[in-house]
């Protein structure tokens, strides 16, 4: 095979590429920080949205984290499908995933494309985050050797052709890394692995509330079809109130603005339960459609008693608008999670800050 290519080289007579020709991989790295990037998308026709958030996980190089967050993903990506795509049926393609920047950074990404709101989803997607450290603490020990078995199995399973070699190999030699050796210190490395070493990890890279220098990053892209924060809007209203805002313009309810809507969730009663607080934004919201409809058409539902008198009749509890106001109003005392994780002030380049303090990072901006 060498004389081959040196013959093949002699033939040609290659020259050596100038370094002002050879391609560099750049890569931003960002500080601590909640970040998010809101991306329109071009095809006018695209009914569907997609959110991936990203939560940066250490070095490639650490490989007891590495070999940690491959497990992570596995039983997140099963976890998160039965939640938000089976129980929710938030979208059509949603699981876990794994990427790493050239810098050497690992990331664990959870994707949900679908048609509702990124705001709304990525909220779900967040509380699906702060219930998962409750279900690993859960985990079987059965469950836990299953999940690692699995893996390493997958490791050890003999390559079928020599282009499967191939694109193994490559895939050391394109990041930079050359740890052609990485399969066996992986599978040394997860016979050891424990509950508590996941647990530990979680704590140390994912858990918003544990983790000294949570970094994330969430890119959302939205479908032209339906309606989008300004980064005005990003800036002065809670995430939870814009996603409510969001189900409701869904819905073809855009009799409230976001105003009313903020307004509403900050004098609600966050004791009460969810069928009360859905009459009073129901009654809101008839209250607000009032003036817009004529007199000929007020006769008409004044001959409609019960649904005029039954304002909770426009929003069931069962609704993404009755989850959406759920999580509002409980998000209504929650200090400022983010807002000292950057030490860099981005106002500076016109980045806005939501609330919360999460970065908005737009292309116009």
């Amino acid at each position: 095979a060498l004389d081959a290519s040196n013959q093949v080289l002699d033939i040609l007579q290659f020259q050596p590429v100038p370094r002002f020709l050879v391609n560099t991989h750049r890569t931003l790295d960002i500080e601590s920080g909640y970040y998010i990037q809101n991306v329109p998308i071009s095809d006018q026709k695209c009914l569907n949205s997609a959110v991936v958030c990203v939560f940066y996980c250490g070095s490639v190089d650490d490989t007891r984290d590495a070999v940690t967050l491959r497990v992570m993903k596995y039983l997140v990506h099963n976890a998160c499908f039965a939640q938000l795509r089976t129980s929710e049926q938030l979208g059509y393609r949603v699981g876990a995933g794994l990427d790493y920047n050239n810098s050497g950074k690992e990331m664990l990404m959870v994707v949900l494309e679908g048609e509702s709101n990124p705001v709304y989803t990525t909220q779900r997607i967040n509380e699906f985050i702060r219930q998962y450290r409750q279900k690993l603490q859960e985990l079987t020990v059965e469950e836990f050797e299953s999940s690692v078995r699995s893996l390493i199995s997958l490791k050890q399973e003999k390559l079928k052709s020599i282009d499967d070699e191939f694109s193994r190999l490559w895939t050391h030699i394109k990041s930079d890394k050359y740890k052609f050796d990485s399969l066996n210190k992986d599978v040394e490395h997860l016979k050891l692995l424990s509950k508590d070493d996941l647990l530990a990890f979680w704590d140390k890279y994912v858990n918003e509330d544990t983790a000294i220098g949570y970094t994330r990053l969430d890119l959302q892209m939205w479908s032209a079809k339906i309606w989008q924060p300004t980064a005005e809007e990003f800036e002065m209203y809670p995430s939870t109130v814009l996603a409510l805002y969001g189900c409701l313009h869904s819905d073809g309810h855009t009799g409230l603005s976001i105003a009313d809507v903020q307004s509403f969730v900050s004098s609600a009663d966050a004791s009460s339960s969810i069928e009360p607080l859905l009459a009073e934004l129901s009654e809101l919201y008839l209250t607000k459609q009032a003036p817009l409809v004529s007199s000929e058409a007020t006769e008409i539902l004044d001959t409609i008693d019960a649904e005029v008198e039954a304002p909770g009749i426009v929003f069931e509890s069962s609704s993404k608008i009755a989850t959406a106001l759920q999580m509002a109003i409980s998000s209504v005392n929650e200090t400022p999670k983010f807002s000292t994780l950057s030490k860099t002030n981005f106002a500076n380049i016109d980045m806005k800050q939501s609330p919360e303090g999460i970065w908005l990072i737009n292309d116009y901006t």
